[in-house]
């Protein structure tokens, strides 16, 4: 609901259909444009577009403002399905960039063909009416603007319409948000994967250390026995030894580093998911009861199972960086082995990690 000061901004993609009527013109021969209302502060106008220039709208403002993802341009064709859903994507996807950016970016402004929008919207006044290109037609509303969206394009079914051109789809389609969810889902799947990779490699090579820290142990006792200044001196006739394990060393810290990218960018995917929630939240703040986009999960777990997994690889992390400094250091047999079994077990990833991981990907339909 919009107060009395705040100028408002609507836009929606009712339809979808051919560029132009004629008899010779086919959906086959004929380009596909998509119609798109625009309301502002109680003025109405209408413009075509076709999907090129959405994606051209999107390359231009990708690197200026806070955008979601964009449709993924499918094999053309002018199926009934495929339009319908790109319809959707197109028209979450510039609700999305009105409701990420709180300063409205130019490039859009001029896509709406709008003129004179006040930077700063929510402090703009209603007196102060946008001004539309030449050519459009609009028509003025009488009721008191009203900033909300009427119906969820991706839970209640398109109504019927008489136009020429409208699509309807036979079944329904993943939402934008859905799609995002279940790649994130696909996501965690391959990042901990890789981590698991690593980790058996890393465990090989702190494996060689203790063995290569064990055989010299063997070679000279006192190493385990004498105070560290003998140590020192040990080392120093064992020129090999050093530069081996220096070499051992280098190689546990680099699986190390490749686990902490990971590790960021599990972090990336739970605040992306929190993103897609704030979205879900904002799109259903009218006193509607958000639905699954899948099967049973509401939005809001798909963030609290990722939150989870993030924390528990964040502190797996932290315990494998103590793990690497202590084996560059300890020279006694049982820490060694101590640190090499917390290495291989991985005591922060319990069973329960496997277990919100499989859940996502059964919920999102990866798992059969």
């Amino acid at each position: 609901m919009a107060d009395g000061g705040v100028a408002v901004l609507e836009v929606h993609i009712p339809s979808v259909g051919p560029e132009a009527e004629g008899p010779d013109r086919t959906l086959e021969k004929g380009h596909m444009v998509f119609r798109v209302e625009i309301f502002y502060n109680g003025r109405r106008h209408t413009i075509q577009r076709r999907y090129s220039e959405f994606h051209a709208l999107h390359k231009r403002i990708k690197k200026l403002c806070k955008v979601p993802d964009f449709p993924v341009k499918r094999v053309p064709n002018w199926r009934s399905k495929v339009l319908e859903q790109r319809r959707q994507g197109l028209e979450a996807y510039i609700q999305g960039v009105l409701y990420l950016n709180q300063e409205i970016p130019k490039e859009l402004l001029e896509f709406l063909k709008l003129r004179h929008f006040p930077s700063d919207t929510k402090a703009s006044s209603l007196d102060s009416l946008g001004e539309f290109l030449p050519g459009n037609s609009s028509c003025q509303l009488h009721h008191r603007p009203v900033l909300n969206f009427n119906k969820d394009p991706y839970v209640d079914p398109p109504s019927s319409a008489n136009n020429l051109g409208i699509v309807t789809p036979k079944r329904p389609v993943l939402s934008v948000s859905a799609r995002k969810i279940k790649d994130n889902a696909a996501d965690w799947h391959n990042l901990i994967k890789k981590w698991e990779t690593l980790n058996d490699a890393g465990f090989t090579v702190a494996n060689k250390i203790v063995n290569t820290r064990i055989g010299a142990l063997t070679k000279d006792p006192k190493m385990e026995l004498e105070g560290s200044h003998e140590i020192s001196s040990s080392d120093q006739t064992l020129p090999e030894f050093n530069k081996e394990l220096d070499s051992l060393c280098k190689e546990l810290h680099g699986a190390l580093e490749s686990m902490v990218k990971i590790q960021l960018k599990m972090e990336k995917l739970t605040s992306t998911t929190k993103g897609i929630c704030d979205l879900e939240t904002y799109h259903h703040r009218v006193g509607k009861c958000p639905v699954p986009l899948f099967h049973t999960w509401p939005t809001t777990y798909f963030y609290e199972v990722s939150l989870k997994l993030s924390e528990m690889y964040k502190k797996e992390l932290r315990l494998k960086r103590t793990v690497v400094e202590a084996l560059a250091h300890t020279r006694e047999r049982d820490p060694m082995m101590t640190y090499l079994s917390i290495w291989l077990h991985q005591p922060y990833l319990d069973e329960s990690s496997k277990a919100h991981l499989e859940s996502m990907l059964y919920e999102t339909g990866h798992r059969p």
